[in-house]
């Protein structure tokens, strides 16, 4: 696996279990709404350039921010957007 491009976004801590296992959980259904177009947007990019999205999670404590990837401010963890060929 070899990776192409990366990208630093600072992700909701609310959506991480919802984009890594597809747990909405308790998350508000327009949250939801918010990382599916977030993440589509990176894969539609992705398979553009021929590859696949993977997500790193920084394995730091999460941090509050005034810009999120998405959705309004909040406590976010680090994530690499990651475009992979295999």
């Amino acid at each position: 696996m070899e990776v192409m491009e990366m990208h630093e976004e600072a992700v909701p801590v609310y959506a991480v279990t919802y984009l890594e296992y597809g747990d909405s959980g308790q998350m508000d259904p327009e949250d939801e709404l918010a990382a599916d177009e977030w993440l589509a947007e990176y894969s539609e990019d992705a398979e553009g350039k021929g590859c696949q999205v993977v997500l790193d999670w920084n394995s730091g404590d999460a941090y509050f921010t005034r810009y999120p990837a998405f959705g309004k401010p909040c406590s976010c963890v680090g994530c690499r957007v990651l475009f992979v060929k295999e």
